[in-house]
């Protein structure tokens, strides 16, 4: 490595370990001031990030010039020479040093916008008589276990996996992710809580294999019922005819005729004309339940004495 080399090397390493860190959060605002004492406003004042500017006043009879991204989100106070940038992004980030009345300060601001906290996330894995609780978040917060006895004050234990055993003094437990402008924290479970839920039966996807079957079959089975009495209610041939037969007797001939009412639905409305009798001739074979075989027609005998007596 040559001499040039080494000079900028420890000039960079300089740089970045003799910097102040200034820590922002994302929509925020943070102000850097510079580490001198002003017994007069300065004359001039000029803000850099790396070798970029971001504000300038020359005289203290000119306003004051902003640039580049800095140029509306930033103010500049001329009487302190503080720089304060409003609504922080992690492009912010960088490395910013201050020149007062043309002299280069020594002092340089690290900043470092980061996201807010987020919340925990926890998983765990129990047996019997133990759990292993894990805590997770983003890459760049910091994780810690806050265990607390019987509400005294908590003892924090950096670290993302905590051991809990059923026998434990400690009662209850809470995870902790951090960054240097905000924290947040989980909800807290108490000792019997964790090994509580870790005992429930894991046979959810059993008790539903064997709900939803039987679910299923007792529908099909309630679909195929209603259907089938509705096929007997409604079509055709499906009904009872609700006829009923009348038989009566007719004449001295002894001949039996009947009459078929039909009963379906209300009676016939008062006032229609009734049905004429219909002939017997079609029942002439049948049988009376009360007045026994029907009498036989008389002969073309008798029919030929009659003409001939007319005659």
């Amino acid at each position: 490595m040559t001499g040039g080399g080494v000079v900028v090397l420890l000039t960079v390493l300089f740089v970045h370990y003799c910097s102040a860190q200034e820590y922002g959060k994302t929509g925020g605002n943070i102000t850097l001031t510079p580490q001198i004492k002003l017994s007069t406003p300065p004359n001039s004042i000029l803000w850099k990030r790396g070798t970029n500017k971001v504000a300038e006043k020359d005289r203290p009879d000119l306003k004051t010039d902003y640039y580049g991204r800095f140029n509306g989100c930033t103010t500049l106070d001329d009487n302190t020479g503080s720089l304060t940038i409003y609504r922080l992004s992690s492009d912010d980030d960088g490395i910013f040093s201050v020149e007062i009345n043309g002299q280069q300060k020594a002092d340089k601001y690290q900043l470092i916008v980061k996201d807010d906290a987020t919340i925990p996330e926890i998983s765990k894995n129990c047996s019997a008589t133990e759990c292993t609780l894990k805590c997770s978040g983003s890459a760049d917060e910091n994780v810690s276990w806050l265990k607390m006895k019987n509400g005294n004050n908590p003892e924090e234990e950096a670290v993302p996996t905590l051991k809990v055993y059923k026998n434990s003094t400690f009662t209850k437990f809470q995870c902790k992710l951090s960054k240097p402008l905000s924290y947040k924290t989980s909800a807290i479970m108490t000792l019997q809580e964790i090994f509580q839920e870790s005992n429930l039966p894991n046979n959810s996807g059993l008790i539903i294999g064997i709900i939803l079957p039987i679910v299923a079959v007792l529908v099909c089975v309630a679909v195929f019922g209603y259907f089938k009495g509705w096929y007997k209610r409604f079509l055709p041939g499906q009904r009872d005819s609700g006829t009923t037969t009348i038989y009566s007797t007719v004449g001295s001939t002894g001949l039996n005729t009947t009459q078929s009412n039909n009963i379906e639905g209300d009676a016939t409305p008062q006032g229609s004309a009734a049905a004429p009798p219909s002939n017997g001739s079609n029942n002439a074979n049948e049988s009376h339940p009360l007045t026994g075989p029907p009498a036989a027609p008389p002969s073309n005998a008798s029919n030929n004495v009659k003409e001939d007596e007319a005659a």
